[in-house]
């Protein structure tokens, strides 16, 4: 999949500001005409030779320093505090907050609020085709025709019956289709049939050298 590069970071075109306009100008050094008559001194040759290889230098891009843009309540988030924020994989950024009871999504023009899954506060994931998700206590919720669905997921609801308060992290890698990460295993759930949802493992974390699992994220090869 083909990106672009800031600074040396590698920014995919899904990426929620990949629209943004770049906020530097870009200005081209254009050599003057110097013309001298008769023998040059020293320090003429000097500015001669400056002046070529200033000429000869490409166009350069400066980028102004500290340009952040800060988005608050004023702008159209539900609220200005918040636990978490996430881009998404269909090129949002969803941000849970501390007590409101909406998710701000931020597509790099405009915020809009959509309903918050019940009073839990994890992270909400979202597809490359849009679709969201997160960890419920039973299981997973999707976000479905403007209101959160319960799928339960048994491995799901025994990681938090056991007393674990670590997050599971999600990698919705299409419509209906959702990696979860716990401790010890690497789950996929597949609701392509909603009436009958399958957990499939993937891999134990006994079959690496990992350890326990913690995380996980997209490689750049599309892998995991």
């Amino acid at each position: 999949m083909p990106r672009r590069v800031l600074h040396g970071v590698r920014l995919p075109e899904n990426c929620a500001f990949r629209r943004t306009h770049c906020a530097f100008d870009c200005t081209t050094r254009t050599p003057r005409d110097n013309h001298f008559s008769g023998m040059m001194k020293p320090c003429e040759a000097l500015l001669l030779i400056a002046t070529a290889l200033a000429a000869s230098v490409p166009s350069v891009c400066a980028q102004p320093r500290g340009h952040w843009s800060a988005f608050k309540k004023a702008d159209g988030l539900a609220e200005n505090a918040c636990v978490s924020v996430t881009i998404g994989a269909g090129g949002n950024v969803l941000v849970r907050h501390l007590k409101s009871n909406a998710v701000s999504a931020l597509d790099g023009y405009e915020v809009t609020s959509i309903p918050a899954p019940g009073p839990n506060r994890h992270r909400v994931y979202e597809s490359p085709g849009g679709q969201l998700w997160t960890v419920a206590a039973e299981g997973l919720q999707e976000f479905r025709d403007g209101e959160w669905v319960l799928h339960r997921v048994p491995e799901i609801a025994d990681h938090f019956r056991a007393g674990s308060t670590s997050p599971i992290p999600l990698c919705p890698v299409r419509q209906g289709r959702v990696l979860l990460l716990l401790p010890d295993r690497l789950l996929e759930f597949d609701a392509d049939e909603p009436d009958n949802p399958q957990t499939v493992l993937l891999r134990r974390a006994d079959q690496t050298s990992l350890g326990w699992f913690r995380t996980m994220s997209p490689a750049r090869d599309d892998g995991l």
